[in-house]
C-alpha cells in the first residue's frame, strides 16, 4: 500500500514552489513522487526499515496533482493520488478524462433522486444539479433517510466516516 499524508491537503498550498515535509506511508520497497500522472517525478526513495515512512523535501510542486507510486521488488504494485486545489492544472490530468465522455451529463429522460458528493461538500454542476455532501446515516434510520455507513459508528469518540484511500493499480 502507499499513502499520501494527508489527504486533507487540497488548501494546503497556494502557490507553487519548493514544499518540505511531503510524508508518503508505504509498505514498499521503494515510492516514487510525482507532480503529474507518471511524468514529473518528484523523486524516488528507499524503505527505511520497518516503522519508517517517505519524507520528500524541497519537492518542486508546480501542479494540482501529487501522485505516488510503491514499488515491490521493482515492480510499481500501488498508487495514490492528491489533487490541490489552487495549483496549475497538471498536463497529464486530461488523460483521467475519456474523449468525448461526459460524466456528470444527466441523461435524458431519467430521473435522478440523489446526487452524492462522496467524500465532499455540496457541490453544483455546470448543468445545475446539485449534488449532496455525503452524510453518515443516523442509527435506527430505517428507509427513511439516505447516508452511509461506517464501522466507526460502532465506536464511541470516532468519527463518523474513515477514509481508505489506498486505490487498486492494475498491472
Amino acid at each position: 500500500m502507499v499513502y499520501i499524508a494527508s489527504h486533507t491537503w487540497p488548501n494546503r498550498w497556494t502557490q507553487p514552489g519548493l514544499k518540505d515535509s511531503i510524508m508518503v506511508y508505504s509498505n514498499c520497497d521503494e515510492v516514487e513522487l510525482f507532480n503529474d500522472f507518471g511524468k514529473i517525478s518528484l523523486g524516488k526513495q528507499q524503505h527505511g526499515g520497518f516503522g519508517t515512512h517517505f519524507i520528500f523535501n524541497k519537492a518542486n510542486v508546480q501542479y494540482n496533482v501529487l501522485y505516488a507510486v510503491g514499488y515491490t521488488n521493482g515492480r510499481p504494485v500501488a498508487r495514490d493520488t492528491v489533487l490541490l486545489n489552487h495549483l496549475p492544472e497538471a498536463p497529464g490530468i486530461a488523460s483521467l478524462k475519456p474523449a468525448g465522455t461526459v460524466l456528470l451529463k444527466p441523461k435524458p429522460g431519467l430521473n435522478y433522486v440523489y446526487r452524492v458528493n462522496s467524500g465532499g461538500g455540496d457541490y453544483m454542476d455546470e448543468w445545475g444539479n446539485k449534488w449532496e455532501a455525503d452524510r453518515a446515516l443516523p442509527q435506527n434510520a430505517g428507509r427513511k433517510y439516505w447516508g452511509s455507513s461506517s464501522w466507526t459508528s460502532a465506536f464511541d469518540n470516532m468519527p463518523a466516516f474513515l477514509p481508505a484511500s489506498v486505490e487498486p493499480m492494475q498491472l
